[in-house]
């Protein structure tokens, strides 16, 4: 469906938006627990809440011994919520076991959160970030009024 005029009389239409995003060139050595590989900070303003995307970049870990990796995120702050586990498939040549490109959507009230993205081994040996140096990490908030 097509928007034409002014918007003027819709209520509760996003009134901004905050995106932060990092990245490391340090490699990780993972085990079998979760460990927080990058993280960012939003803050929700008073009278708001926000739809927020937070989207993973793995262009390539190394492996070996069949090595593979789960990602998630967790948010703490003003609520503390496990986001869905993504497991990557396990790598089987060349000391490669792959990159991926999660995403998680939360939706969230005002307040202060951090957004720690964590990784961890589910099978065999690996370390994050060898093969390509650039792991990222973004956070999207959407801001509505209440």
């Amino acid at each position: 469906m097509a928007f034409n005029g002014s918007g003027a009389s819709i209520t509760n239409l996003v009134q901004g938006t905050n995106g932060t995003s990092t990245q490391t060139s340090s490699n990780r050595n993972l085990s079998g627990s979760f460990v927080t590989h990058l993280s960012r900070s939003v803050t929700v303003p008073s009278g708001h809440g926000a739809h927020v995307l937070c989207i993973g970049h793995f262009p390539g870990a190394y492996e070996s011994s069949n090595g593979g990796y789960e990602v998630r995120v967790t948010v703490t702050g003003s609520s503390s919520i496990t986001g869905v586990t993504y497991q990557n498939h396990r790598g089987y040549f060349d000391n490669y076991a792959g990159g991926m490109d999660p995403v998680w959507g939360f939706t969230l009230g005002a307040g202060s959160y951090n957004f720690n993205l964590q990784a961890r081994e589910h099978t065999g040996n690996v370390e994050l970030n060898r093969h390509s140096g650039e792991d990222k990490f973004m956070v999207q908030a959407f801001y509505v009024r209440d």
